[in-house]
C-alpha cells in the first residue's frame, strides 16, 4: 500500500511539472549559468525555449535583444510564442529577435524566423520585434515556407533579402502589425513577397524593391485596413502590384514607382471598395496602373471609371505626425473631406477616420480607420492634476485622436495648457489595473510626462480623472484588442 501511495505521489508531482510547464519562459538576462524555462530559472535563448515546448507551450519571452535566428521545430500544431505583454507597444519594441547578419559575416545567410508548412493557424508569434535578417533568397525577416501560421502585433522592421525583404512565403495571417524599413536587393517586394495571407490592420511603411512591390508582390490574400505609404518600388507597383485578393478601407499615400505609384497590376476581387490613393508618384503611368475592380474609392488624377469612384482631393490632415486622418468640421478643421460617408452604405470597417475619434457608423468613410478612443476613469489621490498625451515613437500603433486638455468646462491644446500653467509636474503617481499605466503629477516645473506608450491626456472629473486613450491602437480590436489589456 506504501508503495502504492509513493506511486501516486510521484504520478502527482509529474503532472504538477507538467501543467507547470505549460508555460516555458525566456529572459536573456539569465546569465546564472542554471537554466531550466521556468520562471526562476529562464532558458536565455528564444530557441532553447522553443526546442522545449510542446503542443499547448506557450513560450514567454522577457524583454531584451535576443541575437539569434530562431526556427519553429516541426511537429507543432498548438504554440504560442509571445513578449510578456504583447499588447503594449513599448514591451513589443523592446522584445527583439536581432539576426544580427551585419556583425555575424560567418552567419550572415538567415531569416530571422523560419516557420514551417506543418505550421497552422493554432501556431502564433505575438508581440515580438523581428530584425536584423538577411535572406539571399527570399524572407531577411520571416521565411514562412508557405506556413499558415499567425503573425500578430509585430513589429518585422530592417531586414534585407534577395525579394521579400519582410517576409516571404507566409500563406497565414498578418494583423495588427507594422513591416518597417525592410528591402528586397534583388527582386520584388520590400515588405511581403509571394504571401497569400490576410493582411489586417497593419502599418506596411518605408519599404524598398530593387524591382516591383515596394510594400508588397504576388500576395493574394485579402488586404483590409491597412496602411500603405512611403514604399518604394524602382519599376512597378510602389505600394503593391500584383496582389489579387480583396482589399478594402485601404490608405495608399507617398508610395513611388516608375508604373503605377501606388498600384501597379491587381485583379483585385468584388470586395475590393472604400480605399484612398493619394499623393503618390509614378513616373510613367497613373497612381493606379492596369488594376480592375476598384470601386467607392478616391483615386487622384483617376479616370477608369467604376462605381462610386471619385478623384477628389481627400484632404488628409495630421500628415505632419505620421497621421492620415480626413479633415471634419465637426473635429475643427474648415473643411469636411469627401471621403467621409463617401464610401459603400453599411460599416465595413469600426474605428475612426477623424481627429476627434469619432467613430463611423452608418456610411462607411473611405480610408484607413484608426481605434475609437475607449475613457477609463482612475480614482487618483487629492490634489493630483492632469496630464497630456505626446506621440512617443514614430511609428507607435498608439497613435492619438488628438492632443487636448479638459480642465473644468474649457479644452484648451496641449500648448495652451502647457503656456496656463495647467500641465505641470514634478511627483510621478503610477497607477497600474488591467494592465494600464499612468502617471499624473501634483506639482513641479516639467511639462511633458511619460508612461512606456507616450503621453497620456487626463481629464478633471470630481476626485477622479478620466484617461482618454490614444485608444487600443491604430488597429481597431486589434494590438490591444477592445482597451488596453
Amino acid at each position: 500500500m506504501a508503495r502504492r501511495t509513493s506511486i501516486s505521489v510521484a504520478c502527482i508531482s509529474l503532472l504538477a511539472a507538467v501543467a507547470q510547464a505549460a508555460v516555458i519562459y525566456v529572459d536573456v538576462a539569465n546569465n546564472s549559468g542554471y537554466e531550466d524555462g521556468s520562471q526562476y530559472a529562464p532558458y536565455n535563448t528564444i530557441q532553447e525555449g522553443l526546442n522545449a515546448a510542446g503542443n499547448g507551450c506557450t513560450v514567454q519571452v522577457a524583454p531584451g535583444e535576443y541575437v539569434e535566428r530562431i526556427s519553429m521545430p516541426s511537429g507543432l500544431t498548438s504554440l504560442l510564442l509571445t513578449s510578456e505583454l504583447p499588447w503594449e507597444y513599448s514591451c513589443v519594441a523592446e522584445t527583439i529577435v536581432n539576426a544580427d547578419t551585419d556583425s555575424n559575416p560567418s552567419s550572415a545567410n538567415g531569416p530571422a524566423l523560419t516557420l514551417l508548412s506543418g505550421h497552422g493557424p493554432g501556431v502564433t508569434i505575438r508581440g515580438l520585434t523581428i530584425t536584423g535578417g538577411y535572406y539571399s533568397s527570399g524572407g531577411g525577416g520571416v521565411v514562412g515556407n508557405y506556413s499558415q501560421a499567425v503573425i500578430e502585433n509585430c513589429i518585422i522592421r530592417g531586414n534585407r533579402a534577395g525579394g521579400g525583404g519582410g517576409l516571404n512565403l507566409f500563406n497565414g495571417y498578418l494583423r495588427c502589425s507594422i513591416v518597417c524599413g525592410n528591402e528586397a536587393l534583388a527582386a520584388d517586394g520590400g515588405g511581403l513577397r509571394l504571401c497569400d495571407c490576410d493582411v489586417t490592420d497593419t502599418i506596411i511603411c518605408h519599404n524598398r524593391a530593387a524591382y516591383s512591390g515596394g510594400g508588397m508582390y504576388d500576395c493574394d490574400g485579402d488586404i483590409v485596413n491597412c496602411l500603405i505609404v512611403d514604399n518604394c518600388a524602382i519599376y512597378n507597383g510602389g505600394g503593391i502590384r500584383q496582389c489579387n485578393g480583396n482589399c478594402y478601407n485601404c490608405t495608399f499615400a507617398n508610395n513611388r514607382g516608375t508604373n503605377g505609384g501606388a498600384i501597379s497590376d491587381c485583379s483585385f476581387g468584388y470586395m475590393s471598395v472604400n480605399n484612398i490613393v493619394w499623393g503618390n508618384q509614378s513616373y510613367l503611368s497613373n497612381h493606379v496602373n492596369n488594376t480592375t475592380n476598384l470601386q467607392y474609392s478616391c483615386i487622384e488624377d483617376w479616370t477608369g471609371g467604376g462605381i462610386g469612384n471619385f478623384a477628389a482631393n481627400p484632404l488628409f490632415v495630421g500628415t505632419s505626425m505620421g497621421y492620415y486622418c480626413l479633415s471634419s468640421t465637426t473635429a475643427g478643421q474648415p473643411a469636411t473631406s469627401p471621403c467621409i460617408d463617401g464610401g459603400t452604405p453599411g460599416a465595413l470597417t469600426y474605428g475612426t477616420t477623424t481627429l476627434d475619434g469619432a467613430e463611423d457608423a452608418n456610411h462607411d468613410d473611405m480610408g484607413f480607420h484608426y481605434p475609437v478612443p475607449d475613457p477609463k476613469t482612475y480614482s487618483l489621490p487629492s490634489g493630483w492634476s492632469l496630464i497630456g498625451w505626446q506621440e512617443d515613437e514614430p511609428y507607435s500603433p498608439l497613435r492619438i485622436s488628438n492632443a487636448k486638455v479638459i480642465w473644468g468646462p474649457s479644452t484648451y491644446t496641449w500648448d495652451q495648457a502647457v503656456t496656463m500653467g495647467l500641465v505641470q509636474g514634478q511627483v510621478y503617481y503610477y497607477v497600474t489595473g488591467s494592465g494600464y499605466g499612468v502617471l499624473a503629477s501634483s506639482g513641479g516645473n516639467d511639462d511633458r510626462f511619460r508612461s512606456g506608450r507616450g503621453y497620456w491626456i487626463l481629464n478633471q472629473s470630481g476626485s477622479s480623472l478620466i484617461l482618454e486613450t490614444p485608444t487600443q491602437t491604430v488597429f481597431g480590436q486589434c494590438w490591444v484588442g477592445s482597451g488596453i489589456k
